[in-house]
This record gives C-alpha cells, structure tokens and sequence, in this order.
C-alpha cells in the first residue's frame, strides 16, 4: 500500500479533521502543526509517522491497537486516554505531553524520550491503568497529579545517560516510582545517596551484595560494606564512619553513604542499581555541622557526608551555601581512583542523582550551616556526572603514571594569601586505592591542597608540591594549564632530590624516578623573582639566598637553624642515595636551632630537605672520608 505523506507549510485549522480519524493507511507527517482538537485518532493498525519539528494534537483518546505502529521523532500531544497495544516508538528529541481538561489513563506498555504531564482536571489527574512507563530523558511535572505506582513508572540509567525528573512547576506524583543509576568499573567505594524519599538500605541491598549488619548476606562479617558518616564524633576524620544497624534503616533524604559495589576484588562490574520511592520535591534545606573537637586541628574537623536529595542532576554553582560553609564537594571518581573537587563558583558544575558528596564547613561556624538546593538548581538533562568548569587563571598540574593520573591546581587571585583560605582553597583527599598516586600543592601553614589559591603577584612565589605514590616507578608531572604571566618572567619546576629545574613555560614534562615511601615535597613551583633556594650546586641567575633556614653539617651532625618572623611546624627530611626516607623529624619553630645527627659511613651521600611553611631548602650532604 502506497504510504500517504502529509507536509504543511503554514498552521492548520480544525476544519482540516471534524471527526473520528482512522488511519488506514501510512501517513508520514512531515512538517508543520497537526492539529485535530477534540477528535480521536486511531491508527487501526497502520503506522503514523511523526518526523521532527512537527507536533500533532489529540485532543481525545489515542489507540494505537495490535500490529499499528506510531513513529513519534516530533512532539504528540494528548488530550484523551492514551491506549497503546502496538509499537509506540519514541525517538531521541521527541516529547509526549498528556494535557487533558479531564482525567487520563495510559494503558500499556510505553518508552518515552520526554514526558510531560500538564493536567488540569485536578485530583489524580492521570493514572496508569496497565503497563510499565519507562523514561529515557525527562519527565516534566508541570500540572496535575501523575498516579503511579511500584515499578510502573521507571526512570532509566545507561553508560551516557540518566532519566530524570525536571523542575517541579505545579504537577506531582502520587505513589511511588523507581529511578536507577548506571554504574562500571571495579569493585570499590562508591559515594551514593536517595533521590527518592521513603525507602531503605534493602532497596540496596536487592541491587549489590552487602555485609556487616543485619538483614545483609553476611551480618557477620567483619567488613562493614555501607557507611554513613556523623561529623559530630570527636577524633580524627576517621572517626566519623557509622555502621548502619540494620537493612530497614531509612535512606535520608539529603544524607550520603560509602558503599562497597562490586561482586568481587577487583572484578570489573556493570551494574544499574535503582532505588524506589515517592518524590522529593520542593526546596531541600540540609543541615550540616561544626564539632570543634580541640585535640585536632580543622582538617579533621567539619567534614560532612551528604547528597543529592533530587531525582535530577543539579548544578552546583546554584546551590546556596549559608555562613562558613566552604564552597567545594568532593567527588570520589572510582574510575580514575581520585577525589574530583567541584566549585560553588565555577559555572556548570554538575553532581549527578544518586551522588553523595563530602562538604567542609570552616572554624568559626555558629555550629549548624544550611546547604539549600532549590527545584530551580536542576541541570536540564542527565548527563552531568563529575562535570567540571573552571573560570579562572591557573597552574594545572596532572600527575600520570602506572595507569593512573591525579591533579592539583594553583590558581591567582587577588584577596587571597599564601596560607590555607577557607574562602578559596580546597583540601586535597587522597585516594581510596592504596596503589594510586596522590599530588598536592602546599599552603604556607603546611595544609596540602587540591585546589590553592595565591596572592595575584608572580614574582614571589616558592609553593611545595607533594607527591605520594603507592607503587614506585617512574611518573610524569604536566603543566596541562599555565598562567598568563608577565612579559620576562619564568615559572620553574624544581626537583629538591636531584636539583633539577624545569621552566614550565617552555617545556611542560617533567619526568622523575620516585619510591612508595616518599612523604616529603619532592617538588617546588615558583617564580623567577622568588626568594627561595635551589638545591644545592645549581648556579643560576635565580639562586637567591635564603636568610630564612640555614644547614650546616658539623662532622656527623647537621643543624639547621631557622629565622622566621613567627612560630611555624617545620619538618626536616632525609634522604639516601637511592631516594629512600631515613629520618623525619616535626618540630614547631621560630628562631630557633634543630640537630639532627646522620648515620656515618664512608662516601655515604644524603639529601636534606626542610619544610617551614612557605620556606623550603634541601641540601645534600656527602661523607667521603
């Protein structure tokens, strides 16, 4: 049969269709606006083809019976029951709006790229009377009630994608629906959260295998597979982890979990776990603490678990954050095994449904801040896992090496100070992987940093650069992003073990030989006009005194000797030839004298560094007698 093809030009009115339209044959729909208000249309087991740009109208029932076909790569929009036998086949792009005057029911099973319910019957305004509604893209509530219920409305997750539901305008769901979440990799930590209200660690606990407390597979067990966090306990950050009691324990809406996801050690996985339950919708105000606990310092303290209460991503840089509350979450990404740290002040900073997130609230805190995530805060499409910006000048370091990479960034700005800034700087959290590297860039008071904020001046400039690594070999610092610096000036790499210097803005690779158990900064970054120290035997232009740290060997005694302005902790490392710590050794100086005896051999060869704050100086000591 010879397939009819309808293209329109201009707007059609309804004088075009006046009554019941069956569809006898293929109608193709090209272009332009089908318009066939208060009729019904029944494709009686042909097909309809909807291409896009083009939206066609029903103002009554829609059948599409056994063996008919609908082809929908436009908008439909239906003003009756949608009754769905056949194929309904809703392409990427498309758009299903439900938009009675009196109530709807949808009967069978539906795929929808967009779904939008805009009701105005009031009550439950559309049920689903038979079949599981699935979502690929977005379901948009924006009038009247959506009556679901169990699995009948299913938001879907893949490896590109995930479903969600748009800012809440005026509709809502009643019953509760399920939303899923798309997860490779390894076996590892995964940092997840409820973006549904009224469920359980057992909805989990259906989706991977869990351990530890009751109600798992193994309640005995000595590992405990899911951890929620309660910053009020005293200690270390460490300390905070909680076991949950039981399987029934409620998810809290707003609240993040560590959970072990895997089916084994180091077995890759591909799952797509879902969660069911009622919507979360309307402002989310969710409460974190300050525990000043005066046996540790500020970095172990204010530090809170939570998540994103939406079953949409959000956009970070739109959240409101109260009083002393940091700008950063920290997003642990198992797939490269290091913390992605997201800024509240770069534009189009994503966090994912199903993300939990650590957030940082300063000293100085009242004791409570609010984190407020408003409908309006929703990113307009679910591909928004880990998505970074950045909007400012700035050093990119990137660290590689046996399969892995890790970053830091120091960044310019006037208004901030060589010390660790709540307002601009972020913690650097090490990895969860025991054998992946770690770079940090170091404050003046001793803080190691992900994110370092400096005065905007680039002539006086010496920021240590820490690397930990857990497996030794040979790694490779990149400059992937360098400053707009001033005309004549250069920005130097230096390696305190070797002594070499590399001028970044002529060659950004630097590659170096490093052991699992170095701990003392291996590296410095500054400025030509920097009044810091090169390593011992370089005599370049640059080499200015340090009148801050002094080391002079006397026999098998080394003394170093500090000048400075007010008290810091310092720490004085020492290496042997192969690049092994030997000593290590912390004290809190000002004007003071520190010795530090060396053990003696015959052409023995030792590197000494010391770190004080801003001041770094390394030396190497040689025995040869």
């Amino acid at each position: 049969m010879q397939a009819f093809n309808i293209k329109l030009k201009e707007l059609l009115t309804n004088s075009i269709l006046k009554n019941i339209v069956n569809i006898i044959i293929p109608i193709f729909i090209l272009a332009g606006l089908f318009n066939a208000k208060a009729q019904v249309i029944n494709t009686n087991g042909t097909k309809l083809v909807i291409q896009s740009g083009t939206t066609i109208s029903v103002v009554k029932l829609l059948s599409n019976p056994q063996g008919a076909e609908i082809d929908n790569s436009g908008t439909l929009k239906v003003g009756g029951n949608l009754n769905n036998s056949g194929t309904l086949t809703n392409q990427t792009g498309s758009l299903v709006e439900l938009n009675g005057t009196t109530q709807q029911s949808i009967t069978g099973a539906n795929d929808y790229y967009k779904l939008k319910i805009n009701n105005t019957a009031g009550g439950n305004a559309i049920s689903i009377n038979s079949g599981v509604q699935k979502i690929w893209h977005t379901l948009t509530l924006s009038d009247g009630i959506f009556n679901v219920n169990g699995d009948s409305l299913i938001l879907l997750s893949n490896a590109t994608s995930t479903a969600r539901i748009a800012e809440v305008t005026g509709g809502d769901i009643a019953g509760n629906f399920t939303i899923q979440r798309y997860i490779d990799g390894n076996d590892g930590w995964r940092m997840l959260a409820s973006p549904v209200s009224g469920t359980t660690i057992a909805d989990w606990n259906n989706e991977f295998m869990m351990s530890g407390f009751t109600g798992t597979d193994a309640p005995n067990s000595s590992f405990t597979s899911v951890a929620p966090y309660d910053e009020t306990v005293y200690g270390t950050s460490d300390y905070g982890y909680v076991d949950p009691t039981h399987t029934s324990n409620t998810l809290v809406s707003g609240k993040g979990y560590f959970c072990w996801v895997g089916d084994g050690p180091t077995n890759p996985i591909i799952k797509t776990i879902d969660l069911t339950g009622g919507l979360t919708k309307g402002t989310q105000a969710i409460n974190v603490t300050y525990t000043d606990d005066p046996s540790v310092g500020d970095t172990e303290d204010g530090w809170n678990l939570i998540g994103n209460p939406f079953p949409s991503d959000i956009y970070w840089d739109n959240v409101a954050l109260s009083g002393n509350l940091t700008r950063y979450a920290y997003i642990y990404d198992d797939a490269t095994s290091s913390y992605v740290t997201l800024d509240n002040q770069s534009l189009g900073t994503g966090i994912a449904s199903h993300q939990a997130f650590w957030v940082k609230v300063s000293s100085g805190s009242n004791g409570t801040e609010t984190i407020t995530i408003e409908e309006q805060d929703k990113a307009p499409d679910g591909n928004n896992f880990l998505k970074t910006s950045g909007n400012h000048d700035q050093l990119k370091l990137r660290l590689s090496g046996n399969g892995f990479t890790n970053s830091t960034r120091i960044l310019f700005e006037q208004g901030a100070t060589e010390n660790y800034d709540w307002q601009y700087d972020a913690f650097k959290l090490l990895s969860l992987n025991a054998n992946a590297p770690n770079l940090s860039s170091i404050s003046a008071d001793a803080i190691d940093l992900s994110i370092n904020y400096v005065p905007d001046e680039f002539d006086n400039y010496c920021i240590p650069i820490r690397v930990l690594v857990g497996i030794s070999g040979t790694y490779t610092l990149t400059a992937e992003e360098l400053p707009i610096m001033p005309i004549n000036t250069c920005l130097i790499l230096e390696d305190l073990l070797t002594g070499e210097t590399t001028d970044l803005l002529s060659d950004s690779t630097y590659t170096f030989a490093i052991t699992n158990d170095t701990y003392a900064p291996r590296f410095v970054i500054r400025s030509c006009a920097n009044t810091c120290l090169l390593s011992s035997g370089k005599n370049l232009a640059l080499n200015h005194p340090n009148d801050k740290i002094d080391i002079i060997r006397k026999e098998s005694d080394v003394w170093v000797t500090f000048n400075l302005d007010k008290p810091v902790k310092a720490t004085i490392y020492v290496y042997n030839l192969v690049g092994q710590k030997i000593i290590e050794e912390s004290a809190i100086v000002g004007k003071k004298t520190v010795k530090i005896t060396l053990p003696e051999h015959p052409f023995a060869f030792y590197v000494l560094t010391v770190v004080a704050g801003k001041n770094v100086l390394t030396k190497k000591i040689v025995f040869e007698n």
